[in-house]
């Protein structure tokens, strides 16, 4: 097929870690449309990697450095590439003038960068790579429009990783702030030297006045400094809510005390944030908070939704991108083809089912074939 256009801005710096390209004009009224459902909800989920909807396309930019956006309109399917990306999703698109802006999250709406003509429906492949030049170290994307008066759900063709996230295990919530700066500083440069590293490593690596001056691990974790010279009224009794538990902690892992920065390393072993080797320090993998403390039951419940919500919550997005593109409801499908659209294993589709119906994006119906229906049960 041929390409039509193409507009390309290589310095895009996106905010909020989010691509965002919207229509410039849109003019739908209030009227609540067949496909996509759920059109004037407010939200423009990314799900694992991007999404589309009615005006609207975003897709997750992370990282601080600048990024390369293509942008193409072809006058059909254009040829497969996906081996060339780490992230390619392809989707339906509906449009309302014709134009399309790239923008920014809170920046407004601005001319159109990209005509796409005056069709309505439109199909768009959103794909996403690791620059790794020397003039760019963000990412590069390419984003393809064709006219398809056909609206199917979106598939997604590549995962640079997996669907299913990494685990809130807890501990970045118990622990006061400063006790977890030093584990992501100390993991952070072990991962990156490719070797443990010690305290004095950590230090001398870490050197930036005023928040790290010379000698920084040697400060107390509490009283903390202010800028100002002015204390909150409760924030000392603040501080001493926080010490006291970080005492229950660390007498609960049989650690010595915690007073200075440099003592906190005995405790992240002991928690499992990092592993000793020697007297030097890498990243640890540790279990969830609650299998290592005596918690009450409350916070058990509360970490243990954390945690689900980190794992399963992008994925299950995606499901619901799946359903708000639908044409009819209920969506009849078979666990294989759902879980080959979403690229991901029939396993990890049932957890993401699971989450999905306990936070009531989705819900389901026993039997086959599998079907589906947005929100909560009792709502179709």
């Amino acid at each position: 097929m041929t390409l039509v256009q193409a507009v390309e801005i290589e310095d895009y710096r996106p905010e909020y870690s989010l691509l965002v390209l919207v229509d410039p004009s849109v003019e739908w009224g209030h009227e609540d449309p067949e496909v996509p459902r759920h059109r004037d909800r407010g939200g423009r989920p990314t799900g694992t990697f991007a999404g589309t909807g009615a005006g609207w396309v975003t897709a997750q930019a992370p990282g601080l450095a600048d990024h390369a956006v293509r942008l193409e309109l072809h006058d059909g399917p254009p040829p497969t590439d996906h081996e060339e990306f780490d992230d390619v999703l392809e989707a339906s698109y509906r449009s309302s003038s014709g134009g399309l802006s790239v923008t920014t999250l809170t920046g407004g709406v601005g001319p159109a960068d990209l005509d796409l003509g005056a069709a309505q429906w439109y199909r768009v492949r959103v794909a996403r790579g690791q620059a790794g030049t020397e003039s760019t170290s963000g990412y590069t994307w390419v984003l393809r429009f064709w006219a398809d008066p056909v609206v199917e759900p979106p598939v997604w063709l590549a995962r640079g990783q997996s669907a299913i996230a990494g685990p809130d295990n807890g501990w970045h919530s118990a622990l006061p702030r400063w006790v977890t700066e030093v584990a992501d500083i100390a993991a952070n440069m072990a991962r990156r030297l490719g070797r443990p590293v010690t305290p004095q490593q950590v230090e001398d690596g870490f050197h930036s006045p005023p928040s790290y001056p010379v000698g920084w691990l040697g400060e107390p974790l509490w009283p903390r400094p202010s800028a100002t010279g002015h204390v909150a009224p409760g924030y000392r009794a603040r501080e001493a809510a926080e010490q006291r538990r970080l005492d229950e902690i660390v007498a609960e892992l049989g650690v010595p005390p915690v007073r200075r920065k440099r003592d906190v390393f005995p405790l992240l072993v002991a928690a499992g944030i990092l592993v000793c080797e020697g007297n030097a320090y890498r990243a640890g993998q540790p279990a969830r908070i609650d299998t290592v403390l005596s918690l009450p039951p409350d916070e058990v419940a509360a970490v243990r939704q954390r945690d689900l919500r980190c794992r399963y919550d992008a994925v299950a997005q995606d499901l619901e991108a799946v359903l708000r593109w639908t044409p009819r409801t209920p969506l009849e499908t078979t666990p294989a083809e759902l879980a080959q659209r979403l690229l991901v294993s029939e396993v990890e589709l049932g957890e993401a089912l699971a989450y999905a119906e306990e936070t009531g994006l989705v819900h389901t119906e026993d039997g086959r074939p599998l079907r589906l229906w947005l929100g909560p049960r009792g709502t179709s």
